[in-house]
C-alpha cells in the first residue's frame, strides 16, 4: 500500500465523516497502485463498495487489485468489457449505455451490499468522460452527491488522469460536485 496515497485518502475520508465525493487527480503512470491503494484502505476501514470502470476489463482489474494484496470480498464491479462467466459480482454495462441505465446498475449494486460502510469507486472518470457529453456526466455526479447526502453510500470517489487536458473542462465541472479534490 502507497503511504502517501492511502494517508491523504484516509484523512479525507476523516474530514468529511458524514460522507463525500472525492476526486482523486492520479497521473496515469501510478494510476494502478492508486486504485488498489485505495481498494486496500475501503477494506482496511471495513467498507463495501461498488468498483466501477469504464476502461479495463473485468479480469484485468481482478489481477491488478489481487496482485497488489487489495481484498476483493466485498467489492461488486459494474464493467464496460464483457462479462467474466461464473462471477456474480461482475455487472456488464455495455459502453453506449445511457445515463439511465448506468444509475439503475449503481443503484442495483449499491442495494447487494451488505456491509454497514459503502463507497462507489470509479477507475477512470476521464475514460467516462471520453464518452459521454457533458450533460452525463453532470448527471452522473449529481447522483453520486445524492447518494452521499441521503445516506446510502459512505463516500463516492471518482479518479482522474490528472495529465488528460484534453478533458480538462470535464474534470473541472465534475470536480465542482466534490467534497474534496485529492491531487496526488
Amino acid at each position: 500500500m502507497d503511504k502517501k496515497i492511502a494517508d491523504s485518502l484516509e484523512m479525507a475520508m476523516k474530514r468529511h465523516e458524514k460522507g463525500a465525493v472525492i476526486a482523486l487527480e492520479i497521473p496515469s503512470d501510478i494510476r494502478v497502485k492508486a486504485n488498489a491503494t485505495s481498494m486496500e484502505l475501503l477494506a482496511r476501514m471495513n467498507y463495501g463498495g461498488v468498483y466501477i470502470s469504464f476502461q479495463m476489463p473485468f479480469d484485468t482489474v481482478l489481477s491488478d487489485l489481487k496482485k497488489r494484496g487489495a481484498s476483493t470480498d466485498k467489492l461488486v464491479f459494474l464493467t464496460c468489457d464483457e462479462k467474466k462467466k461464473g462471477d456474480s459480482r461482475c455487472i456488464l454495462v455495455p459502453n453506449g449505455c445511457g445515463i439511465s441505465e448506468l444509475v439503475r446498475a449503481i443503484g442495483g449494486s449499491v442495494q447487494k451490499l451488505k456491509t454497514a460502510k459503502k463507497f462507489i469507486f470509479i477507475d477512470s472518470m476521464s475514460a467516462f468522460s471520453a464518452s459521454k457529453q457533458l450533460a452525463d456526466t453532470l448527471k452522473l455526479a449529481e447522483y453520486l452527491n445524492r447518494l452521499v447526502k441521503e445516506r446510502e453510500i459512505n463516500v463516492a470517489i471518482l479518479s482522474f488522469d490528472s495529465k488528460d487536458l484534453v478533458h480538462k473542462k470535464f474534470i473541472e465541472d465534475i470536480a465542482i460536485h466534490a467534497d474534496e479534490i485529492i491531487k496526488l
